[in-house]
């Protein structure tokens, strides 16, 4: 777990990131988190992210991303829900979450970096006054002195919902296992391209699980990451010539903005690095993803997920042109089944609901405000689907619009 970390104009090498990091895991330590329990982070891309996030899963403890767009009430609800002892919020997010964070709960402040103001036009200022005692974490891990904290059991992150539909949901889930640690890195590697000394682009924003899950395995894999504050076109290209990137994780939005840039800016720069593009999220289109293909070559990825399940389905390059518009077939060992609304499995061609269930994924149970129909006892999966309507796929192929609502 040695990934050298580049941002802006700053590169940390793998063993100074390393040393950073279990330098963290130490300070969250003496900030009193201990296996199990909860570190809230409400960060932008910064590699104070994912310094936060291997410390925690160093120490065995979970880490919960909590989205920056939020304003106080989600903010609260989260932090009361999830039990989080800590949290680490950028100081320019303080304002929008004042009076949000319980009692108990220990504040560290982090000031954006250069890069991170410039990119989102951030005048520097004093955090306003929130009415409690602020800690500043780099200079709290700093002084973090003693032995390196004892590894533990893996930490995990601990996901919440969007809150379309409501107040955001939690996941908490066990930990893991060796074997399912295991058959987590198996997978990782077939959606995610996940390979030893990747030179991989993170834009996408870390406060959600699919980013989160990217940069946390390629970090395991030692990658050289490349983590932008946030997305741009016209830089994505840039950095893949002059990093001579070979992993990127995108979605359909990002292809729709590439595909929009002038047709000679797009000609400007050699994208022959590129060996895997991992997308999760939403459903791409058949046309946009051609387009794609067309332009960077058969090394797009698909793949469909649950917030409780993980990687449910896989699709290539190859499969998509074969099949537009397939979620491709279902990861090795994953069970997928159509059901009426009573439990039976209904035949092909028939509209239910789909459950699935994968042995990579330790069990989950909701949060105190979650509330989830159980899957019928008939069935032999764990997780539900939306409750829209969707079609039984043929064979182990999956019709996109089977996993569309998710």
């Amino acid at each position: 777990m040695k990934p050298l970390v580049q941002f802006g104009d700053s590169r940390q090498s793998g063993e100074a990131f390393h040393a950073r990091y279990t330098r963290a895991a130490t300070a969250l330590r003496h900030a009193g988190l201990g296996p199990g329990e909860v570190v809230a982070l409400m960060l932008r891309n910064e590699p104070v992210m994912l310094e936060l996030m291997l410390a925690a899963r160093w120490i065995g403890a979970r880490w919960c991303m909590v989205n920056w767009h939020f304003k106080s009430a989600e903010v609260r609800h989260i932090l009361a829900d999830s039990q989080a002892k800590l949290l680490v919020v950028h100081a320019d997010l303080l304002g929008q979450i004042a009076g949000a964070v319980p009692p108990g709960v220990r504040v560290f402040v982090v000031e954006p970096l250069e890069c991170t103001r410039r990119a989102f036009s951030l005048v520097p200022e004093s955090p306003p006054d929130v009415g409690r005692e602020l800690e500043r974490w780099d200079a709290f891990r700093d002084a973090a002195t003693g032995p390196i904290a004892a590894q533990q059991v893996p930490g995990s992150a601990m996901v919440y919902t969007s809150g379309t539909t409501g107040l955001p949901k939690g996941i908490k889930r066990e930990p893991a296992t060796p074997e399912q640690l295991a058959l987590i890195a198996e997978r990782s590697r077939r959606v995610l391209g996940i390979e030893a000394g990747m030179r991989a682009l993170i834009s996408a924003p870390l406060y959600h699980s699919a980013p989160v899950a990217y940069v946390v395995q390629a970090a395991l894999n030692d990658a050289h990451l490349v983590v932008e504050p946030k997305f741009d076109a016209e830089r994505t290209l840039q950095l893949i010539e002059a990093e001579r990137i070979t992993h990127l994780y995108l979605v359909p939005t990002m292809y729709v903005r590439l595909l929009r840039l002038d047709p000679e800016r797009k000609k400007r720069y050699d994208l022959s690095s590129v060996k895997f593009v991992a997308s999760t999220g939403s459903p791409c289109a058949p046309g946009i993803k051609r387009q794609m293909i067309d332009w960077w070559g058969p090394v797009f990825h698909e793949t469909y997920a649950a917030s409780e399940l993980g990687w449910i389905s896989h699709v290539d390059s190859a499969e998509a042109l074969r099949k537009p518009g397939s979620a491709g077939r279902a990861m090795p060992g994953v069970e997928l089944k159509v059901l009426s609304t009573n439990g039976q499995e209904v035949a092909s061609g028939t509209v239910g609901l789909l459950y699935a269930r994968d042995p990579a994924v330790p069990p989950s149970s909701p949060m105190r405000t979650m509330t989830r129909r159980a899957a019928p006892s008939s069935s032999t999966a764990c997780g539900r689907s939306a409750t829209s309507a969707i079609s039984t796929p043929r064979a182990t192929s999956i019709s996109s619009t089977a996993v569309r609502t998710w």
